[in-house]
């Protein structure tokens, strides 16, 4: 399929041809594109548009593994500079100003936040303590079901095998990983910031 002109192209398209990957090329590891909008949804949002991109089959790959692998490659032999949103150009000017997440600031934003308690976030997040959105599949779904079905939409889509280790960064109360440890077999190393989240995690 070819892809039509579209101002966004030839900035997504000088990204990923410093890592060896075409648009539309014909080898394993190179993307088809199915709809031009995610191009701007890349430029708006950065890799989080892009990979959004991938799982509403904007785009896809015949061998995602080897795409990914000449990725980190390209930008761990700094051949390949960061894909960046407008979105994330201002974030980090934001981040120099005010300086919000390092060192024990971290450990002060989780103690302010998580730490006011697990009982508040049991009641408002239901069983599942999911906290970012969930996923409705039908109509009648409840939130603790559109949360199962998020957790296991993502183990689906990171191809989950008994045995795999997954380490999650900001891993909250636990449930996904208790999700994809009883469902999948894998093992998990969750990290957060909060002595609650961490308690709830250990006890549940």
């Amino acid at each position: 399929m070819a892809v039509k002109h579209n101002p966004a192209l030839a900035v997504v398209e000088k990204f990923l041809n410093q890592a060896d990957i075409k648009i539309n090329g014909d080898r394993q590891w190179d993307i088809k594109i199915h709809d031009q909008s995610v191009l701007t949804d890349t430029i708006l949002k950065g890799t989080l548009g892009f990979g959004d991109g991938y799982t509403n089959s904007k785009w896809d790959c015949d061998q995602i593994d080897v795409f990914f692998e000449k990725l980190l490659r390209s930008r761990k032999q700094k051949k390949i500079r960061k894909l960046r949103s407008i979105g994330a150009m201002l974030q980090d000017v934001r981040s120099v100003v005010f300086n919000t997440q390092v060192g024990k600031r971290a450990f002060q934003v989780g103690e302010q936040h998580y730490d006011l308690g697990n009982g508040l976030y049991e009641y408002m997040l239901g069983p599942s303590m999911g906290y970012s959105c969930g996923m409705y599949m039908h109509e009648d779904d409840d939130l603790t079901t559109a949360q199962i079905n998020k957790f296991d939409n993502l183990c689906k889509l990171l191809k989950l095998k008994p045995g795999m280790k997954i380490l999650e960064i900001g891993c909250g109360w636990g449930t996904f990983a208790r999700h994809a440890i009883n469902n999948y077999g894998v093992s998990v190393v969750g990290l957060t910031v909060s002595r609650e989240q961490k308690k709830y995690a250990e006890k549940v």
